[in-house]
């Protein structure tokens, strides 16, 4: 039997979601792909770039071919065969472990070209091996009707393998459910559902499932459709190939909003014609969200569309949340809370009701003893220091003036854990009429500016203007420049925790105009700076050997890697496992600091990974 070796090269992620390259002998396709069976009965579509089948092909097919022995006992012709995966059996996940064990040792579960695994969680993990690359999973169907089994294997097993990796599940795959699959981290699927479905009269598509004998009229026009008129035209060749169609599209748009990082956006889409899939995407928020978190980059460009019940639970949302409550210092030297509500622009700081807000603070003489909190939904808090930071500088939301029940107790189990950590001698309420019943009793003693319309209108702002006044005046009196220092503290301490934040402004000044604000050293030396795109605060080499003795964010390389530009995962010795993508890291190579830049990747998957850029250097150690 001919056996060529699979390559596959990760080229983008989106949360566990992937894309890359799969490549053997002269075939390529890009992932996540469909693996679409060709026997005697079912043909495959002709756009079809994987076929899996028993039928020998003509050498200048283009397709890349599986053959495997599910759907035939003699092999390939080995002459034009590109992949073979020669003998394995399905079978339960729930068979005796003592069967597990003389499968495994009889090649019924191991084979060169992959690793099949079982579903049996405790098995298979016990069998991997660092070396292995493709892994299908036999008892996928099984295990994709139990929400809290499937959630802990998929998330437990893409933990325990490589990244670079490739998952597939067969026989589970619709258009509808085929983005969720992705975002768990899977990479292939098969057509067997698409015949399934035609079998059964019923067209597939990303929204629903149609039964044939239901429709008045066709709906849909793609290739197989276009020329019908009259649904009682469609054969089962005909709704076979819609099927194909319409999960092969899927799949292209799928890879599309991997690139630009915008997959679990369509994945909120989809979820919402079954409840099955919303189970699914609940639990793996819920049961998955340290999954979920460390593979969620602390930045990007798009906007958050928080549309849905599941935005509110997004792990990028979660993660900023649990920051602010458990990293989070407030500017030491303010002693008043002011609550405000967000606006539509962001940062806020440039809308136009947050600039009437700075107004009436600034009209007093005391403006800086005042630490301004933004209350919206889904994000939670927003202290005035992380306005800029993703995903609080990057959302948007419905806007109805009604705030439900999930948003109130979210607002306040937040609030209150908040207020438990950073203690105020006066706080200030200027929020709508609604969102102050729902957090009054929390704040017994605030003092509410009692609005009737929008906190934006001209009574309003001239009410607060004067609140402001009248209760600052007996407030300890803060210059600009030191709630400046504070405002980047505050920052610090959100981005590395409060020991580092101590270190990398101890002795410093603040300098510049909003948000562009430099941190210097009494040497005059820049330690790091924010930017408005980014938010964080980005190091310089003074600064990052500022941060050194916490052992923090580290990247160490082997001795034997030359630092020119960007560092490359085969150069990496160990990384912090607590680094994510986007944060802040310091390269050290024989325990010397070499660079400082933007992690690429988690420190997990710098480790694990054999190829790709792992940080983007921004200064090097001259």
């Amino acid at each position: 039997m001919l056996r060529q070796p699979m390559d596959f090269r990760l080229q983008n992620t989106d949360g566990p979601a992937q894309s890359g390259i799969l490549s053997c002998n002269d075939g390529v396709i890009e992932t996540p792909n469909i693996l679409f069976i060709q026997t005697k009965r079912y043909s495959a579509p002709d756009f079809a770039q994987i076929l899996l089948t028993k039928e020998k092909q003509r050498a200048h097919t283009p397709q890349f071919i599986i053959g495997n022995n599910i759907f035939t006992e003699s092999p390939l012709d080995t002459n034009t065969v590109t992949q073979c995966l020669s003998s394995y059996t399905l079978f339960p996940k729930d068979v005796s472990d003592r069967f597990l064990e003389w499968a495994h040792k009889n090649n019924e579960i191991k084979e060169k070209d992959c690793t099949l695994l079982s579903g049996n969680k405790e098995h298979d993990i016990k069998h991997l091996q660092d070396y292995d690359r493709f892994f299908i999973i036999g008892s996928a169907q099984q295990l994709y009707q139990h929400p809290t089994e499937f959630v802990e294997y998929i998330t437990q097993i893409r933990d325990s393998i490589p990244y670079d990796s490739l998952v597939y599940t067969p026989s589970i795959a619709q258009p509808s459910n085929l983005a969720l699959l992705t975002y768990f981290g899977i990479d292939l699927f098969d057509s067997t559902q698409a015949i399934l479905a035609a079998r059964n009269n019923t067209m597939l598509f990303p929204t629903t499932n149609l039964s044939v004998k239901d429709l008045k009229l066709v709906p849909c026009n793609c290739p197989s459709c276009i020329s019908i008129k009259n649904p009682e035209e469609m054969n089962f060749e005909k709704i076979l190939h819609h099927n194909y169609h319409s999960m092969f599209q899927e799949i292209k748009l799928i890879q599309t909003y991997i690139k630009t990082n915008n997959l679990r956006k369509l994945v909120e889409i989809r979820i919402t014609s079954n409840p099955h899939l919303v189970t699914l995407l609940r639990t793996l928020d819920r049961q998955g969200f340290d999954y979920l978190e460390k593979r969620t980059p602390l930045h990007t460009d798009n906007i958050l569309y928080a549309t849905t019940f599941e935005s509110m639970h997004r792990p990028e949302i979660y993660r900023f949340q649990q920051r602010v409550l458990e990293r989070f210092r407030k500017p030491r030297s303010t002693s008043i809370l002011l609550l405000l509500p967000c606006s539509m622009k962001k940062p806020y700081s440039f809308s136009q009701s947050h600039r009437k807000f700075h107004d009436a603070i600034f009209s007093s003489k005391n403006p800086y003893c005042i630490h301004e909190l933004i209350i919206t939904s889904p994000i939670g808090l927003v202290p005035r220091e992380l306005e800029c930071i993703y995903p609080a500088s990057s959302y948007d939301i419905p806007v109805t003036g009604h705030w439900y029940k999930d948003e109130q107790m979210m607002i306040r189990t937040l609030l209150e854990a908040y207020l438990k950590k950073n203690t105020y001698e006066k706080i200030l309420v200027h929020l709508s009429e609604e969102m102050v019943s729902f957090i009054k009793d929390i704040i017994p003693d605030g003092i509410y500016t009692d609005l009737k319309g929008s906190p934006n209108n001209a009574q309003a702002i001239n009410t607060l203007t004067e609140l402001i006044k009248n209760e600052t005046q007996d407030a300890g009196r803060i210059s600009g420049r030191q709630r400046w220092f504070d405002h980047v503290h505050s920052l610090a301490t959100y981005q590395f925790t409060e020991p580092l934040a101590d270190s990398l402004l101890k002795n410093t000044s603040i300098i510049g105009k909003y948000p562009y604000l430099k941190i210097m050293d009494e040497k005059k030396q820049q330690l790091g700076m924010t930017t408005e795109k980014r938010g964080y605060i980005s190091l310089t080499i003074h600064g990052g050997k500022r941060l050194l003795t916490h052992q923090r964010y580290l990247v160490k390389l082997t001795p034997d890697f030359t630092l020119k530009g960007s560092v490359f995962a085969p150069g990496i010795e160990d990384a912090d496992k607590d680094i994510r993508k986007g944060d802040e890291v310091l390269v050290l190579q024989n325990n010397m600091l070499q660079g400082v830049g933007v992690a690429m990747m988690n420190g997990e998957e710098m480790k694990k990974r054999s190829y790709g850029e792992a940080v983007k250097v921004r200064h090097k150690n001259s």
